[in-house]
């Protein structure tokens, strides 16, 4: 699940954990915390919840899970749900996505929710298609478009954000590192650049953003927005990369490094570094 803060409310939607014998089975409630009278409310429940990795926002008093994973069918969907947090009462479908998909980018831009990239089920149960393509949605009209596709699919990008009239999305290029470990094949073969690139709304074009300083591949780094620059900070150095027992990664692989991004001079700055690498 993910959690949310809203008008002085914490808000976890639900989530499904995973039982050994019988698969995503295990379902816990949503709850909202009152930080004002410090006590915790239970949220409505619904069967269409419950799913494994869907995305959730808030708009106005209204909170909205979108699609994941159903726990019982392990197919992807793209059911939207919307309860109003003010009224507190029964939770409401809403206009599904136009194409189902999970493990996606999102972000909130220009009083609508975007969707970008992820996977979606095909015809082969061993096979994913991971998506480029992107669309937004209006809680105003309850409605989906299709927006300009991204340059390269993308798969649990690491970051999106926005600076003035642009989205920008941060990795999720390397998903071909995921096959041994969950035993699935990707559609089309996982690329390496462009690492980072930016949606302008005002020209409705993606472009690819220059390549970023520092080591390569770098992952799991975080992504943020401020003053109107572009942060990447730590992550995982993959060309250091040690396995250990279940896959694990040993922690000498992480890095310290900070760079940004400044659109006006569209190049990269690698700024001092964090005290301890994350």
């Amino acid at each position: 699940c993910r959690n949310i803060a809203q008008h002085g409310e914490l808000i976890i939607p639900g989530s499904v954990r995973r039982e050994t014998s019988c698969g995503w089975r295990s379902f816990y409630p949503g709850q909202k915390y009152d930080s004002y009278a410090r006590v915790w409310k239970p949220l409505p429940l619904s069967r269409s919840l419950q799913k494994q990795r869907s995305l959730s926002a808030v708009f106005g008093n209204s909170l909205y899970v979108f699609g994941g994973i159903d726990p019982y069918t392990a197919q992807v969907s793209g059911t939207v749900m919307r309860l109003n947090l003010s009224e507190n009462n029964l939770w409401e479908r809403k206009s599904p996505m136009i194409q189902p998909r999970t493990q996606e980018g999102s972000i909130v831009f220009e009083s609508r929710f975007y969707v970008l990239g992820g996977f979606q089920d095909t015809d082969n149960e061993n096979v994913k298609r991971v998506l480029h393509s992107v669309e937004c949605y209006s809680p105003s009209s309850d409605e989906w478009q299709m927006m300009p596709p991204m340059l390269q699919p993308r798969m649990n990008p690491r970051g999106v954000a926005v600076i003035g009239s642009c989205l920008y999305i941060v990795d999720g290029i390397d998903y071909g590192r995921d096959s041994e470990v969950l035993n699935l094949e990707w559609y089309p073969e996982a690329g390496l650049e462009p690492y980072a690139e930016r949606y302008d709304s005002i020209l409705y074009t993606w472009e690819a953003l220059p390549e970023r300083l520092g080591p390569r591949p770098l992952d799991f780094v975080a992504v943020t927005a401020c003053n109107d620059f572009l942060y990447l900070m730590g992550g995982l150095d993959w060309g250091r990369e040690k396995y250990v027992t279940l896959g694990y990664l040993e922690v000498d692989t992480a890095v310290g490094l900070t760079q940004r991004y400044d659109p006006r001079r569209n190049e990269w700055e690698m700024l001092r570094p964090m005290s301890r690498a994350r």
